[in-house]
């Protein structure tokens, strides 16, 4: 599967994780909460199969954010 890991020296709060097609992937309780609170260094494989292009991220303000995620392949 794909590992996210955080390379920045910020923590992210991760609401969702996108596929291609911007669909969320379906991810469990103890994922969600691991990801709401995503250090920097921290590490998290995703579930078998699963092909994640972005993650949406709620800032200090409560606002919503997409981000790409670095060595993405491109479909």
């Amino acid at each position: 599967g794909t590992t996210l890991e955080n390379t920045t020296p910020y923590i992210f709060a991760i609401a969702e994780v996108l596929d291609a097609k911007d669909k969320p992937l379906v991810l469990n309780e103890k994922a969600h909460a691991t990801l709401a609170m995503f250090a920097p260094g921290d590490t998290f494989m995703l579930p078998a199969g699963s092909h994640a292009t972005q993650v949406v991220s709620v800032d200090d303000l409560g606002h919503l954010g997409k981000h790409t995620i670095k060595g993405t392949p491109t479909p």
